[in-house]
């Protein structure tokens, strides 16, 4: 018989939502049947799209918002509904499904994605806080340092928290190795277009790096609230025609198969899906050492401190003028890239789906 899961989730763009999918396009239909719920209404996302594709059911609670008395309602009504066996969830998504959890022979499964102390309000940590002492609720860290930064937040024992690395699908981005060598660095970073992923010092660093070595491009993959803004700000820094800035796309692979250098600037982090995509690629990684980077990012890459744009002027140089260590790096790029495929990842979701089910 069929075990459902109620797969409690976003549906915009993100590295979550990407999980989710990937996850969830690739799992066992013959053991598992996944229905996706959503506070989101319909938007027509490529997430949305591929999900309907593999017919995965979207159950829409549209738009209900902030935890509150109705949304817990709805999430209730429509667990009751679908009466899964596994409730899996990621982001927000957990707490609407608390109440449901509570008073049913079911646990959660909670996936985080992000740095735990930026991942809820301090009263929602204290409802998940229960949930894990009381063993309703299993954390699932998206890095050995998530899984640290988690044990200290809640006070748990490191060795009760499950690990399960983002996955990333290896053939996919194999089928894009184009690149040409050229006179033009391409440099290159996908992500929302938001404070938090810190785009900004990226631009005012191109800015410093220009004005020693012309021949550099970036493109800048992703949209978001900033985007007029870093658009503005290229421009005032005469970088118009050095940075692209691409919008939400579909085409990712194919965007990093003609860039050289792969860079990430952000605040803080989970376990970025961005950067094991540009490992996939086989691209030299630059990165700021934030939250489950450093597990992926070592001798494939060069970590800079959170907000240096200095180092990261020296890295985006270094790299930009050494093309034999861009290389070397990017072989241990792919061959790091390939631990993290989406086969084993789904693998080790459906034991941890047995293992508490």
């Amino acid at each position: 018989m069929k075990k459902t899961i109620a797969v409690l989730s976003t549906l915009g763009v993100g590295g979550a939502e990407n999980m989710v999918v990937q996850l969830l396009t690739k799992i066992d239909r013959s053991k598992y049947k996944p229905v996706v719920v959503t506070i989101d209404s319909p938007s027509g996302s490529p997430f949305e799209d591929i999900l309907k594709r593999n017919s995965i059911e979207i159950i829409y609670l549209n738009h209900i918002g902030s935890p509150n008395v109705k949304s817990m309602i709805a999430m209730w009504r429509t667990l009751d509904r679908i009466e899964p066996q596994i409730v899996h969830s990621n982001l927000h998504m957990c707490i609407h499904a608390v109440p449901w959890i509570l008073f049913h022979n079911v646990k959660l499964i909670h996936t985080i994605h992000s740095k735990p102390c930026f991942e809820f309000s301090k009263r929602i940590r204290l409802v998940m806080n229960f949930m894990y002492k009381i063993k309703k609720a299993v954390p699932v860290a998206i890095s050995d340092i998530i899984a640290q930064e988690v044990a200290k937040l809640y006070s748990l024992n490191e060795k009760k928290i499950e690990i399960i690395f983002n996955p990333v699908d290896t053939n996919k981005f194999m089928n894009h190795q184009t690149k040409k060598i050229s006179n033009i660095v391409n440099f290159i970073t996908v992500g929302r277009l938001n404070p938090v992923k810190n785009q900004q010092m990226l631009i005012r660093a191109m800015a410093e790096l220009y004005k020693v070595m012309p021949s550099i491009y970036l493109t800048i993959v992703g949209g978001g609230e900033l985007q007029n803004k870093l658009q503005e700000l290229s421009v005032q820094l005469k970088l118009s025609d050095v940075i692209n800035f691409t919008g939400n796309i579909n085409n990712v692979p194919e965007k990093l198969s003609y860039a050289d250098i792969f860079v990430l600037t952000s605040h803080y982090e989970g376990l970025p899906m961005s950067i094991l995509e540009a490992m996939a690629m086989g691209l030299p990684i630059i990165a700021t050492n934030v939250g489950g980077v450093p597990d992926i990012v070592s001798t494939n890459g060069i970590l800079i401190e959170e907000g240096n744009i200095d180092e990261l002027v020296d890295a985006m140089e270094k790299l930009a003028c050494d093309i034999k260590l861009r290389q070397s790096m990017g072989i241990v790029s792919r061959r790091e890239a390939e631990k993290y495929d989406i086969g084993d990842i789904v693998m080790k979701y459906q034991d941890l789906y047995e293992k508490y089910f």
